[in-house]
This record gives C-alpha cells, structure tokens and sequence, in this order.
C-alpha cells in the first residue's frame, strides 16, 4: 500500500473518532440535557391535558343522581363492622378495596374507575 493510501485511512479514521467523541461530549452537555428535559416535560404537559379533558368529559356525561343511588345501594349492602375491620378504628391504605359479598351496580361499572377501555 501506498504511503498516500495509509495517510488518507488514517485522517478518515483520525476524523471519523474525533467525531465520536465530539458527538458523546456534546450529548452529555447541559444543552441536551434542557432539550430531553423540555421534551419529557412536553410530554406529561399532555399527558395532564388529556386527563383534564377526560376528567371533564366523565363530569358532564355521568348520571350524577343515578350515581348518588348507587353509592347509596353499596352503603346498605355492606355490614357496619366491614367498614372499619381494624379494633383502632382506623382505615388504612392496604384495605381499601370492596368488601366481599358487595355487587357494585352499573352506574359504577360504567364509569370504568379501574381504567379499563
């Protein structure tokens, strides 16, 4: 191989790694770090958009009395003592779930409150 030859693959090769690492400096920066930042809180902007909108939506298209009627239904169907199960009285976080034996009606069923499609 010709000396010129080896020169020219070894300013492509010299090139092509300053390039490299031009390229990984720059990525770490600050200036990408803002960008993937306003990027993401681009993103949950319309995440929190959409919720509102649907938020929206399920207040003004629920049947707010028939909803009012079916609280009341699963009032009465639960016993007293299931309500607060724990001797101090009070409700914590791990036994918020329905009781058992406890139908929830429709009206409840179609607000889709476990997220289901």
């Amino acid at each position: 191989m010709k000396a010129s030859k080896k020169m020219v693959i070894g300013i492509t090769v010299a090139i092509v790694v300053l390039a490299l690492i031009a390229s990984l400096v720059f990525w770490r920066s600050d200036y990408i770090q803002r960008w993937r930042e306003s990027k993401l809180l681009v993103l949950s902007k319309e995440w929190i958009k959409d919720a509102q909108r649907r938020r929206v939506l399920l207040l003004c298209n629920t049947d707010h009395q028939a909803l009012l009627l079916a609280g009341r239904e699963i009032l009465s169907q639960v016993p007293k003592d299931s309500l607060n199960p724990r001797p101090d009285g009070i409700r914590h976080l791990g036994d918020i779930g329905v009781p058992k034996g406890v139908e929830i009606p429709q009206a409840i069923r179609d607000l889709k409150p476990r997220g289901e499609n």
